[in-house]
């Protein structure tokens, strides 16, 4: 299995959650202080707030599934907060 962070774990659980777009994404990072991870732990409680009590959240195998194909294939994972990710692009407004 490739070698991914935890961080990356959760920005691409977050980023690969049905009815989790851009928006939804930039959103939620705002509100967990830019940290994927915290806003992993806290997803569930704000969906209950908002009343989409039938969301779920995109399983870690799913991705490690993404994540083994993208390495398989010769990529690189970068994902937004990663030290390799383009500025130009994280200052892109959503």
């Amino acid at each position: 299995m490739s070698n991914i962070t935890e961080k990356q774990l959760a920005t691409l659980r977050l980023a690969r959650t049905k009815g989790i777009g851009a928006v939804t994404f930039s959103q939620l990072l705002s509100v967990c202080h830019n940290d994927p991870i915290l806003a992993v732990e806290r997803l569930p409680e704000l969906w209950k707030q908002h009343k989409k009590l039938n969301q779920q959240l995109a399983s870690e195998a799913a991705i490690q599934a993404e994540i083994q194909q993208l390495t398989d294939a010769g990529g690189t994972l970068i994902c937004w907060g990663d030290l390799e990710y383009p500025n130009a692009l994280a200052q892109t407004p959503d």
